[in-house]
């Protein structure tokens, strides 16, 4: 019983970092804001952010610059955070900052 609960517990907490796969892909640039409106990505811009040494604020991971990588898992490599605003691009446009 106790090894259920703990490989359960385990599996609990690497499904609540693994982003869906496909959701970030064509290695565009995605503001942070597009990225929650595609998939489960709030505790992986969290981790990106403060990994980077950056406040993980709701503005910030609003408003911050990420390059899909297009690698099937539907990770991200964080560019910058917007000054003012992260906007998005169009359909097969990269976001950008407008600053």
């Amino acid at each position: 019983m106790q090894i259920s609960t703990i490989t359960l517990s385990i599996a609990a907490a690497f499904a609540s970092t693994v982003v869906v796969a496909n959701n970030c892909a064509d290695n565009f640039v995605w503001c942070g804001s597009d990225l929650l409106g595609t998939g489960d990505y709030r505790g992986y811009i969290q981790n990106k952010l403060i990994g980077a040494g950056v406040e993980a604020s709701e503005f910030n991971i609003q408003n911050s610059a990420w390059k899909c990588l297009n690698d099937g898992q539907g990770n991200a490599d964080y560019i910058t955070i917007c000054t003012h605003l992260c906007q998005y691009g169009g359909a097969g446009q990269n976001d950008y900052c407008l600053n």
